[in-house]
């Protein structure tokens, strides 16, 4: 593995860390602070993400979410948007915890395609190739 591939690696990584520590809501609390801009972040662009969601709230497609971007080991952007149950009316905070189920296929899949990428693994090879039995 060269390091041009180091960083999509270590995206697919976050990804799957992310869902693995779904559990530990204080985890953004652990974290320490900074502005956008003090870890090249744009601020503005963070705050479109935020209007996205609770535009998405507010046209009740979804519940709520908790938004919460991190670079350099810092927490840039936490907002809760929306209600945890919005039938019994229980706002969405920063520590709300999620359910995530079947992930790994996704997770999966985002890994093969950036591997495919990069030129580390090809969507081409015949699964045949790999597990002869599958080819009857």
């Amino acid at each position: 593995m060269t390091c041009k591939r180091a960083p999509h690696i270590a995206v697919a990584m976050a990804i799957l860390t992310m869902t693995l520590a779904a559990g530990r809501p204080s985890v953004a609390g652990e974290l320490p602070r900074a502005r956008p801009d003090q870890v090249g972040l744009d601020e503005a662009k963070l705050q479109e993400a935020g209007a996205l969601f609770r535009r998405a709230v507010e046209q009740k497609e979804i519940a709520g979410a908790v938004l919460l971007v991190a670079r350099h080991g810092k927490v840039a952007y936490l907002e809760a948007i929306g209600k945890q149950d919005a039938e019994a009316g229980v706002a969405m905070s920063p520590a709300t915890i999620f359910r995530i189920a079947s992930m790994s296929k996704p997770i999966t899949s985002t890994a093969a395609m950036i591997l495919a990428e990069e030129g580390g693994s090809s969507c081409r090879i015949r699964s045949r190739s790999i597990c002869p039995s599958s080819a009857s």
